[in-house]
């Protein structure tokens, strides 16, 4: 599970296959792979023999230079994503630590900190800001766009001697293109982005009215252990508590709309209430501002 300050903003796992390791996710950063790294081979004493991306976004696949050798999987749409979002964005980036620009925001973010007058959420919503952007600087220097070697649409398997996986493509939702992995038999299930424990969906990429879709036809599925992208593992996946967020999602962009609302003028005051004290409520924003430009 991602943990504040290693480098890793999304949840990643492993799978023993049995003669192998397969591994789901690959994190934001270099350093957060690495420990994906060293619990297979120095704890699992397994080689990684193949990576899984869930979709194209950073904070899932930052991380795969790390597991050169392994076959990395990924839907082909994924891949189109990866190779053309990615270059230019880690060359913004870079530019931006070159320039100093990124230095500056982190500093403004501690002095912020020190004034110790916000509450504590916000206190530790500035915390981790700042220490994701040290991660992400430190990562920098080295990061490398590491695409996946195979491709597949709609399903792929894989067979070990201990455990057998099946990877089915759904989208739109969350992205263009969504990945879930189960591990066949056993009810664990890793669905990247498409759910999220507590912690605010990003719907700026995908397509709300499909990612219902896709929950609705998750929800069908044995699962007594799901491995969410952001938020703790669960054993009891509230299928109808994540599609109404998304539902009250539409509706609260579409209200604001009629009330001749700019999206400019969106804040956290117009999260839901029950929503306010999950992570991340700059997503939520974004979210309702995107879905505000469309209506």
């Amino acid at each position: 599970m991602a943990q504040p300050g290693s480098g890793a903003v999304a949840n990643a796992g492993l799978v023993d296959l049995g003669e192998s390791i397969l591994v789901f996710d690959t994190s934001q950063t270099q350093q957060a792979a690495r420990e994906l790294w060293d619990v297979a081979f120095h704890h699992l004493k397994k080689p990684v023999s193949h990576v899984v991306n869930s979709h194209w976004h950073g904070d899932h696949i930052r991380g795969n230079q790390v597991f050169s050798g392994a076959a990395i999987i990924a839907s082909q749409r994924t891949r189109q994503l990866m190779e053309r979002h990615h270059p230019q964005r880690i060359a913004d980036q870079r530019a931006r630590m070159q320039s100093g620009e990124l230095a500056a925001v982190i500093q403004d973010l501690d002095e912020a900190l020190n004034l110790g007058e916000d509450n504590d959420g916000q206190r530790l919503s500035l915390r981790y800001q700042a220490s994701f952007l040290r991660q992400l600087e430190k990562s920098l220097p080295t990061l490398e766009l590491a695409l996946p070697t195979e491709t597949f649409n709609s399903w792929w398997g894989l067979a070990g001697s201990r455990r057998r996986i099946e990877l089915r493509e759904f989208g739109p939702g969350h992205t263009e293109s969504d990945v879930v992995l189960d591990v066949s038999h056993q009810g664990i299930c890793f669905v990247g982005d498409l759910v999220a424990v507590q912690s605010h969906m990003r719907v700026i990429d995908g397509d709300v009215d499909g990612w219902i879709n896709t929950l609705t036809q998750l929800k069908t599925w044995e699962v007594n252990r799901l491995v969410p992208g952001h938020g703790p593992v669960t054993r009891t996946p509230d299928w109808n508590g994540i599609i109404g967020y998304l539902v009250e999602m539409q509706e609260v962009a579409g209200r604001l709309s009629r009330e001749g609302r700019d999206p400019s003028q969106v804040s956290e005051s117009d999260i839901p209430s029950r929503y306010r004290s999950w992570s991340d409520s700059s997503v939520y924003v974004d979210s309702l501002r995107h879905l505000m430009s469309q209506n």
